[in-house]
């Protein structure tokens, strides 16, 4: 009696799971084209990541709420803060075994291709989402994958080229032989207008809409200045730990 009830909590703790990622899927079925719109890039770890994100975030305000009264009633918290600080350093440690190369961007495709995304998943949802749920995870998880993968086959390029304005200044961004170059004639890089929103936001966004890349393998700048190396390491924080190879550009 107790092993089958034991069977039956098991089962159904895996059954929530599923649903859950089911659930996850269809959600980022139905933001797909908003996503690659803004070109903001995917990672194939968000699924496992909720799973294991949302307990910490639970405890995590759970503590930081015993903190908060125990300082309003004047007790004192300091084995709550010290938990609290060996939590995060367990996240910060365990966000360090993700690799660089997590994110995976999409170009745009035409806007059809972009709503069959979501279409496809409510369609898996309507006729398979009241039967069994692994059924359904197993359909939505193989629309998903092959759509995107798909998408990113069919519609990035081999090369090409295009501008980007930092300012009043101007860097060139060319895909050659699946790398990515950034040619900085004009030193922008190297200008205020060349901000933290920019590098962050503007340029990779640009990057995966176009190339559907955001990693950056080489960078070639106008003159080789102790600020533009500085502007290297700008963007090898942008590439997440990769280093691009900087050269004076040569027409």
């Amino acid at each position: 009696m107790v092993d089958l009830i034991f069977f039956k909590g098991v089962v159904g703790l895996f059954e929530s799971i599923a649903r859950a990622l089911t659930l996850q899927l269809f959600l980022l079925a139905l933001s797909f084209p908003v996503l690659v719109s803004f070109g903001i890039p995917l990672s194939p770890l968000v699924l496992v990541g909720n799973i294991f994100f949302m307990p910490f975030l639970t405890v995590f305000l759970a503590i930081s709420l015993v903190i908060y009264i125990f300082e309003c009633v004047g007790i004192s918290a300091i084995f709550f803060c010290h938990a609290l600080n060996m939590l995060v350093s367990v996240w910060l440690a365990a966000l360090k075994m993700v690799p660089f190369c997590s994110l995976v961007a999409c170009p745009k495709p035409p806007w059809p291709f972009l709503l069959m995304m979501p279409l496809g998943a409510f369609v898996v949802l309507r006729h398979y989402g009241g039967k069994r749920v692994w059924i359904t995870l197993f359909l939505m998880g193989c629309w998903y994958t092959t759509f995107f993968g798909g998408v990113k086959w069919f519609f990035t390029p081999r090369c090409g080229e295009f501008s980007l304005m930092c300012g009043s200044k101007k860097i060139d961004c060319r895909l050659k032989n699946g790398k990515v170059c950034l040619i900085d004639r004009e030193n922008a890089l190297t200008s205020r207008s060349c901000t933290s929103f920019w590098m962050d936001y503007v340029l990779p966004a640009e990057l995966a809409r176009k190339f559907g890349m955001v990693v950056i393998d080489e960078l070639q700048v106008g003159h080789l200045t102790p600020a533009m190396l500085r502007a290297q390491d700008r963007v090898t924080l942008l590439n997440k730990g990769y280093e691009p190879a900087i050269f004076v550009y040569a027409e």
